[in-house]
């Protein structure tokens, strides 16, 4: 696969304002050459366009070609880390969400699921499941910021036993 650049989709445009929020991933060699190929989707539907670029991950929305997050990569040791995310706060553009934890589960979620071809927005109902209890008067409907935030609560940890970071269970 050839690595995605700005000429591969037209009129990426940045965001008009970013906030930055803080995370911590961490990538081996082989996770970091396959997020460096960047993500171009099939059809509008994939949602997600990917672009490194100089250490910084570039995601736009499909649709509207518009930056809604951005990610750095510095090397740590032996691995690849993202300690901050910039995401967009135009709501015309994108919503993100509110909540920091949810926008690290969000970008969390869409390195897994498109760059590092993981798994799928299905996995994660099968995890909240899992984890959450189902409401008293239904079936199980975790929701998919609860279901992302409890696999990014895993990584999170895994992320910082492997920096040798102490993991404050947040």
């Amino acid at each position: 696969m050839a690595k995605a650049t700005r000429a591969d989709w037209k009129d990426l445009t940045p965001a008009k304002a970013l906030r930055s929020v803080r995370c911590c991933f961490a990538f081996n060699e082989e996770e970091y050459r396959l997020i460096c190929d960047g993500y171009l989707p099939e059809s509008f539907d994939n949602h997600w366009v990917i672009i490194e670029e100089g250490g910084r991950l570039l995601f736009y929305r499909s649709w509207t070609s518009t930056l809604a997050y951005e990610a750095e990569l510095t090397k740590s040791g032996e691995y690849w880390v993202v300690r901050t995310i910039r995401a967009t706060t135009d709501r015309d553009i994108y919503f993100p969400p509110e909540k920091d934890l949810d926008v690290a589960a969000d970008v969390w979620n869409v390195i897994n699921s498109f760059l590092l071809k993981r798994f799928s927005s299905a996995d994660f109902s099968t995890v909240a499941a899992a984890a959450l209890p189902p409401p008293p008067d239904g079936p199980p409907d975790p929701g998919r910021f609860a279901a992302q935030q409890t696999a990014y609560f895993l990584a999170r940890a895994r992320t910082c036993e492997k920096l040798g970071l102490e993991h404050d269970g947040h």
